[in-house]
């Protein structure tokens, strides 16, 4: 299996299959998957992607966005529109001035602050709720969910945070996802890209990872703080803050683990 498909014109579209939980289970392959926007999709890449089990589509782009750059109708695949922006609320509001001051020891670059916001305003939260939603209804096997946002990098980024870690997926392997960002942006190729990813590369996967700043571990760090700083550990904030019971994550693990 291949974590980055051989499109001609995808943006860091790539498989979220494969990756190990804390428990020794696997994500399933052709279930889930990420990507910037699929605009610029050719009729190839249209049945690599439904060969691949693509069946529904969540876009997190903004209503704007989308007229300008709208998504290719691919027959046989359901569109789903939930725009993570605009917030309701200012960050401080959303997470209180002792918080904020926490996030802001941390150094707050301003994709760390979009992610807090992402994280912990009312609009955004709905999103994820109607996110989850769908993935507990993709029941069926070799059927995939596909999300993203313009690059894949930022809104997609926090979605993927979010499932993996309900999955129970190990935290390198969360944070090499997000991070993979930098990769997908690069001039390799998609052959050279999953070379990449084979066992035995970590030290040239490292370097290829830095060359092309996009996203920094000390973005993802700051989801992981807000995350503490909310519930204290991400399954609270799961339940207490999103609203995904652990029957819920239960059936995700079931629908999404192997």
């Amino acid at each position: 299996m291949e974590r980055i498909l051989p499109l001609e014109r995808g943006i860091n579209l790539r498989e979220l299959g494969g990756y190990e939980t804390e428990d020794g289970r696997h994500v399933r392959w052709h279930k889930l998957m990420r990507s910037g926007h699929l605009g610029e999709l050719s009729e190839a890449d249209e049945e690599t992607l439904r060969a691949a089990g693509l069946r529904q589509v969540i876009d997190l782009r903004e209503e704007a966005e989308t007229i300008v750059v709208p998504d290719r109708p691919m027959r046989g695949v359901h569109a789903h529109h939930m725009s993570v922006y605009p917030f309701t609320n200012q960050l401080p509001q959303n997470v209180g001035l002792a918080r904020m001051a926490r996030l802001n020891r941390a150094g707050l670059s301003l994709a760390g602050q979009a992610y807090a916001q992402m994280l912990t305003d009312p609009h955004a939260i709905g999103v994820w709720q109607q996110f989850f939603a769908v993935l507990l209804k993709n029941r069926r096997a070799y059927q995939a969910v596909l999300f993203h946002c313009t690059a894949g990098k930022d809104r997609t980024g926090v979605a993927a945070f979010l499932i993996l870690n309900a999955l129970g997926v190990k935290r390198t392997a969360v944070l090499q996802d997000y991070m993979l960002t930098n990769l997908t942006f690069s001039s390799l190729s998609p052959s050279e890209l999953n070379g990449l990813l084979v066992p035995g590369q970590d030290a040239a996967l490292a370097n290829e990872l830095n060359k092309q700043p996009m996203v920094s571990e000390q973005d993802f760090k700051v989801m992981e703080l807000t995350v503490r700083l909310m519930a204290g550990d991400f399954m609270t904030y799961l339940t207490n803050i999103v609203g995904i019971t652990p029957r819920q994550v239960e059936r995700l693990r079931e629908l999404y683990l192997e």
